[in-house]
């Protein structure tokens, strides 16, 4: 995914002085945080490892970039076949069986439907959290600035 103005964004907060950045980034973790808590509130829970690896993480420790986001860390093919589903099928394998004799067995799985979480999540929030961030930076550059 790519967000258009990324780097112009980024070149300004670089040139910000650092007490004015901070609740840029505050509002950018704050609204991070609301997305986690939708998503792991949409996800299906059938041991709960998917929704117990859900984590909110702040990947750059720089005073300069803000880059946070949300990883499961479970199993990352687990995840995508509970957000995107599984077609059902089968499929023959040749086993040993006892004293090395060959064998054809028959493997079949159900499908299984989609059921989103982590996309859903995301789209819900995103306004949202956009003009919050808009906000704060309104807000603390008009006080740094005195506009």
């Amino acid at each position: 995914m790519r967000i258009v103005g990324a780097r112009k964004f980024e070149r300004m907060l670089r040139n910000l002085p650092k007490k004015t950045r901070e609740p840029i980034f505050d509002a950018i973790e704050q609204g991070v945080g609301e997305i986690t808590d939708l998503q792991k509130s949409l996800v299906p829970v059938d041991t709960g490892d998917l929704k117990n690896s859900f984590e909110q993480k702040r990947f750059t420790k720089t005073d300069t970039q803000a880059t946070f986001g949300v990883r499961w860390w479970v199993s990352d093919f687990k995840g995508h076949f509970v957000e995107y589903g599984v077609t059902g099928g089968s499929k023959i394998i040749q086993v040993r069986g006892r004293k090395g004799k060959k064998y054809r067995k028959t493997i079949t799985w159900a499908s299984q439907g989609a059921r989103p979480f982590f996309w859903p999540g995301y789209w819900v929030l995103r306004t949202r959290v956009t003009a919050r961030v808009f906000r704060v930076m309104k807000k603390t550059l008009k006080k740094e600035f005195k506009i």
